[in-house]
This record gives C-alpha cells, sequence and structure tokens, in this order.
C-alpha cells in the first residue's frame, strides 16, 4: 500500500525547499548592448529545464535585446549566440539598408510609402471603383458594342 503525503506535508517540504540554497547563477554573456545573460543549470535527474535570465543595463521596463539572445532566453536555442554571428547579422542588415538606397538611387524615385490608413485602396485609373460592377476593367463603348 502506497504511502499518501498530507497537503501539510507538501507545505512543509515546499517552505524548507524554498530556504534550502540555490547554487549561484553562471554567467554565460553580455551583448553589445550592456545587457548580461545568465544560466541555472537544473539537474538531468531533476527534468526540469534550466533557468535563463537577463539583468538590463537599465531598469526600463522596455529595454531593448538583440533576437539571438532573446531566442535564447525562451530556449529557442540550445547554445547562446557568439559575438561573431551577432556581427554578422548586423552588417547583413546594414547590407540590405544599403542595397535598397541604391535601388532607389538607381529607381529615380523614391519607394512610396504604405498609407496608414486601413481602409484606403490603391485608386487605378483603369479600374472601376463602383463595387456592384466588380473590379473589372473598364471598357470603351466601342468594345461593348462589339460584343
Amino acid at each position: 500500500m502506497s504511502r499518501q503525503r498530507s497537503v501539510l506535508q507538501v507545505l512543509y517540504d515546499n517552505f524548507w525547499n524554498s530556504l534550502r540554497r540555490q547554487p549561484p547563477l553562471k554567467p554565460v554573456g553580455e551583448d553589445y548592448l550592456g545587457n548580461k545573460y545568465f544560466e541555472f543549470q537544473a539537474g538531468e535527474r531533476s527534468g526540469r529545464r534550466s533557468k535563463r535570465q537577463v539583468q538590463p543595463v537599465s531598469e526600463e521596463v522596455d529595454y531593448e535585446l538583440p533576437f539571438e539572445w532573446e531566442a535564447w532566453l525562451r530556449g529557442r536555442r540550445r547554445d547562446p549566440p557568439t559575438a561573431e554571428e551577432i556581427q554578422e547579422r548586423i552588417a547583413r542588415q546594414a547590407q540590405a539598408v544599403a542595397n535598397a538606397k541604391r535601388l532607389e538611387k538607381d529607381m529615380g524615385k523614391e519607394v512610396i510609402p504604405a498609407s496608414t490608413d486601413p481602409h484606403a485602396f490603391p485608386k487605378l485609373g483603369n479600374y472601376s471603383s463602383n463595387p456592384q460592377i466588380g473590379s473589372q476593367p473598364l471598357r470603351d463603348k466601342d468594345e461593348n458594342s462589339s460584343l
């Protein structure tokens, strides 16, 4: 017959376990913004995931994290990102911005930004704006009579 633990016994055990000293967090790395990252490895037999934390530079509520580090914090990556990996991403972003500016210059005009009005629709001269007609191209009267 198995021994059932009472609610009081579970509360007592949890209380004493909470007072036990936890091993210190192991520093894992630091990003270019100055945020520091730590990890506490859970025991293999416990079946728990490791705990990962960030110590931000500022105490602001909205602080910025590189998305490689954010993926590591959320457990989407096993290993923390390297400085070289982050520098490669920053270089790719800079190259994409440079390519966009070059393309804009080659086209001879600026790229038209998307409208901020959610109800705005593109207005094309050769299409009807009447919903009863649909989005069929407008035809001349001569073309309609030949059909």
